[in-house]
């Protein structure tokens, strides 16, 4: 059986942690879920949930509920 592989995905990167924040409720079943985003979204999953990376980095990624993979970042620019 055929199964489907993305070879592509969406990277979004933000000026602030706020803008992540923004796309990442929005990707996220509409914000059905906490900040944290332990919860599935809607038909999609979480890969990894939004944290505070070293270097001050804001990172995370989920897949939506059409089957497409995305990952948010904001880079600290200080």
């Amino acid at each position: 059986m055929y199964q489907f592989l993305p070879f592509i995905f969406f990277v979004v990167n933000c000026e602030m942690p706020e803008e992540v924040d923004y796309y990442w409720n929005k990707l996220d079943a509409g914000g059905k879920s906490s900040q944290c985003a332990w919860l599935l979204a809607q038909g999609g999953n979480i890969q990894t949930p939004l944290m505070g990376m070293l270097g001050g980095n804001y990172f995370g990624s989920l897949t939506d509920q059409f089957g497409m993979p995305w990952v948010l970042n904001c880079v600290n620019k200080t």
